[in-house]
């Protein structure tokens, strides 16, 4: 009975797949190609780069699926995250903000008509939009002297006009983990 149920349960989910890729495109299945655009670094920074390229798909792809929760995969529990350039939250009230349907970062990530009413503006797009219609996008990786801070600048491919809508993501190593500590 159990292994009929999972069979079934697979052919279900591969199924949804290949209909979100034909109907929509594999990019709205949270499917992305990241690519780095920086210049040769040495192998150190190669593995960070790969790092931070991992946390970065995962979160394309789980802001796709409309869960949050990812974030929490992904911020240090004493330093916490800024939601934006000035904002900065307590992993606590991250965790609070994910489950609050209402909250800032459900409306600015994945609410696109609540956002336009909150903003007063019509052209406004949720994070998941932006997201949603790249399959392509460049990553430029600013690392500091000591190489235990990066901020990655993020290039939207398809549409250019677009960047401006993104925060360059900050990331920090501690222990030898990145942790994203500044949310695009």
């Amino acid at each position: 009975m159990k292994i009929r149920i999972r069979k079934f349960q697979t052919a279900v989910f591969f199924l949804i797949l290949l209909a979100a890729c034909v109907f929509s495109g594999c990019a709205k299945t949270g499917h992305a190609n990241y690519q780095s655009v920086s210049p040769s670094f040495s192998e150190e920074k190669k593995t960070d780069e790969q790092q931070i390229i991992q946390i970065l798909e995962n979160l394309h792809s789980r802001i796709i699926q409309n869960d949050l929760t990812v974030l929490l995969e992904h911020v240090h529990k004493q330093k916490g995250l800024f939601v934006d350039l000035k904002a900065h939250k307590s992993y606590r009230e991250i965790e609070q903000e994910i489950a609050d349907p209402e909250s800032y970062l459900n409306t600015f990530f994945l609410d696109p008509e609540k956002l336009k009413t909150s903003t007063g503006d019509p052209e406004q797009k949720t994070i998941k939009d932006i997201l949603s219609s790249q399959k392509n996008i460049d990553l430029e990786f600013h690392f500091n002297k000591t190489n235990d801070e990066c901020e990655v600048k993020i290039i939207l491919k398809k549409k250019k006009k677009e960047n401006f809508r993104l925060n360059n993501p900050y990331f920090i190593k501690i222990d030898g983990k990145w942790y994203l500590y500044r949310l695009l």
